[in-house]
């Protein structure tokens, strides 16, 4: 599967490393930091995508296509931007805010866009680490 189809999203994480840039509706500014070595793998994997820290009822970390949309909408908008940007990648609108419960729990989200075979491919390597992973129209 293309990483270009691949999002991460996830909260209250453990960061032992500097953080790649944060993302403030305030100010809208995205900061330079240092070479984490876990996040500068994990962003160089997903290079050309944003990386961004959001206060979305606790710090977000948004990798991939998502972070754009979620971007976007973030200045106003709290959790229901999370939801609506799940809602607009195809997810049902249920599915969409069980999906940002567990968010809020501290489970990561990873969301795969793709053909019915790479979805598939992408959820059976992820149930087996007992993953939630929610389908995304492709």
């Amino acid at each position: 599967m293309p990483l270009q189809n691949l999002s991460i999203v996830g909260r209250d994480f453990q960061v032992r490393e500097q953080i790649q840039g944060y993302y403030r509706p305030s100010d809208a500014a995205l900061e330079g930091a240092g070479q984490g070595a876990w996040f500068g793998g994990l962003f160089g994997m997903l290079m050309g995508f944003g990386l961004f820290l959001v206060p979305v009822a606790g710090m977000v970390l948004v990798l991939g296509p998502l972070s754009g949309l979620v971007a976007g909408a973030i200045a106003g908008a709290g959790v229901g931007a999370l939801v609506e940007g799940l809602v607009a990648l195809g997810l049902p609108r249920d599915q969409a805010l069980r999906s940002v419960e567990r968010l809020q729990a501290g489970q990561f989200l990873v969301l795969a866009q793709g053909t019915v075979e790479e979805v598939a491919l992408a959820r059976k390597i992820l149930d087996s680490e007992t993953a939630a992973v929610p389908e995304v129209a492709g």
